[in-house]
């Protein structure tokens, strides 16, 4: 209902119940008599000031309400955000206690715009067929500040409470081959070198096959990258070293602690398996120009509660999980 299509009464019956929700909440019979009593006040104060007369108040009937539908707030995907904001406040030294109490002012760093246009992509996009043991996450963050503005962690929180965006993994496949070739720019290997594409060879002892064991001949690490072809990330990790490729990596926002994050001959190819945040951290490192952020999730705003999800935090987030710390 608009404001103007509100009557007299129940323009007074908000005005009471906004001063105190829980006094007057109509939902609880025990507040029905002491809402009516303060509706009275309010029409009393509406005429001793003119903005109504005796005959309006004397005609104004206790309105009818609704009864309230039960919902459970955490349903959907808005209840990952939530779930990730409660922890971040309780790492922050909030307790349940004080949070279920109420009172605090916090303001999140998600995007409503961003937050519809990443679940719409995701219903959009995802796959129908075939997608048995399927868990899809999305993170989406602001470059320079870390600011997390979109997360998907799954399609209802109720029915499953593990958030596909910070806590399930999965190998990291190709998504991983930019930490080598980060790593192979501080080389001092360019663009324009030249390297074996093919399918199939031997490198290091591993052979090494590409998507749809395609062979591509002798290209460039442009080409291989526009391509993402295995066998030349393989080259290139085995030239520049495979610690290298996971200190460049780490030193992006994947944390050390990632599972079968290890100096391998197939590191490149993404067999570590890290959280959907940790990548999307990582590159937004790349996106600020090799400048690290940390990850946020609550923002500092003005003299209210100040609370900020950033490095420190997150490690102790996933410490909560048993995934020890990290390095961002």
């Amino acid at each position: 209902k608009y404001v103007y299509q509100l009557t007299l009464s129940e323009s007074a019956a908000l005005a009471s119940i906004i001063r105190s929700p829980g006094n007057y909440d109509p939902a609880d019979k025990d507040n029905v008599e002491r809402l009516k009593g303060r509706i009275q006040y309010v029409l009393d104060g509406m005429v001793e000031k003119g903005w109504i007369t005796p005959a309006q108040k004397a005609a104004a009937e206790f309105p009818k309400f609704k009864n309230p539908k039960p919902a459970n707030r955490f349903g959907g995907t808005n209840g990952y955000l939530l779930d990730t904001v409660r922890h971040a406040l309780i790492v922050q030294g909030i307790t349940e206690d004080e949070l279920n109490r109420g009172g605090y002012r916090v303001v999140t760093t998600f995007d409503k715009a961003a937050q519809r246009a990443a679940v719409k992509a995701v219903e959009a996009e995802a796959p129908t067929t075939g997608t048995k043991g399927l868990r899809i996450g999305l993170v989406a963050v602001r470059p320079g500040t870390g600011e997390v503005v979109a997360m998907y962690g799954g399609k209802d929180f109720i029915t499953s409470p593990v958030n596909n965006a910070t806590q399930a993994i999965g190998q990291a496949g190709s998504t991983f081959k930019p930490f080598a070739l980060a790593a192979g720019v501080e080389d001092g290997v360019p663009l324009d070198s030249m390297w074996d594409g093919d399918s199939g060879i031997t490198i290091d002892g591993y052979k090494v096959n590409n998507y749809g064991d395609k062979s591509w001949g002798e290209i460039s690490l442009l080409k291989g990258t526009e391509q993402s072809v295995n066998s030349v990330y393989v080259g290139l990790s085995e030239q520049v070293g495979y610690d290298a490729v996971v200190d460049a990596a780490t030193r992006a926002g994947i944390p050390q602690d990632t599972p079968a994050l290890d100096p391998v001959r197939s590191v490149a190819l993404g067999v570590a398996s890290p959280h959907v945040m940790d990548v999307a951290g990582a590159y937004a490192t790349f996106a600020a120009r090799g400048v690290g952020a940390g990850i946020a999730s609550l923002r500092v705003d003005g003299n209210d509660f100040l609370a900020v999800y950033a490095a420190s935090q997150w490690a102790a987030e996933r410490a909560r999980h048993n995934l020890g710390p990290t390095l961002i």
